[in-house]
């Protein structure tokens, strides 16, 4: 808001100081013992502390909380955003485009008999090349859809500057179709004048 304070002024921190600061309030925290925490069964009374700190060592050796090694494929796939869309003849409809890939062609043919499906896919909205199908008894729960041929205008772009393309076309488009629309009037009166002469002189 113009004329009030800047709240920067009132600053005394320094970046590295208020990291270290955030860092120092998590550790305490952590450390800080849980008066109302609802013991698990088969927990020691008196053994384990009452301390996220502590609770989370425990449940590392006494219950399923031993780290374990995922694929990278499946953290990726895992932290990518995801949305829920439909599949039409040309295969997934994703912001303007289209992918395909094995497991949706038989609701591609579906879509030919005017029979619509949803699907949920992830995505990376740093390339337009591909999208993941969620598949549950896939390897890693996706299958990888790789762009039309339709959409070949949007291949190696990131989702923000595809979007700005397909804007772009769309606005291109209006005005080529604003322009067809004028030279047919202007033909259909020409046409129209044309014949009136014609008529005239016959």
């Amino acid at each position: 808001m113009r004329g009030a304070r800047d709240y920067r002024l009132d600053a005394t921190l320094d970046i590295t100081e208020f990291t270290a600061t955030m860092i120092d309030i998590v550790l305490a925290r952590n450390s800080t013992v849980l008066e109302n925490y609802d013991r698990d069964q088969g927990m020691p009374a008196g053994i384990v502390e009452l301390a996220p700190i502590e609770l989370w060592h425990w449940g590392v050796v006494n219950r399923s909380g031993r780290s374990q090694a995922w694929p990278e494929e499946y953290v990726r796939f895992r932290l990518l955003p995801t949305a829920e869309v439909s599949v039409d003849r040309r295969g997934i409809s994703f912001q303007g485009r289209s992918y395909i890939g094995p497991r949706i062609l038989d609701l591609m043919s579906k879509a030919r008999m005017g029979r619509s499906s949803k699907v949920t896919i992830s995505f990376d909205p740093r390339t337009t090349d591909v999208v993941y199908l969620h598949v549950e008894d896939a390897e890693h729960g996706f299958e990888v859809c790789t762009l039309h041929e339709a959409s070949r205008a949007y291949a190696g772009r990131t989702c923000v500057e595809a979007d700005s393309d397909r804007q772009i076309m769309v606005d291109v488009r209006r005005d080529a179709e604003t322009k067809d629309v004028t030279r047919k009037i202007n033909v259909a009166k020409r046409l129209e004048a044309r014949v009136a002469d014609a008529e005239a002189r016959k």
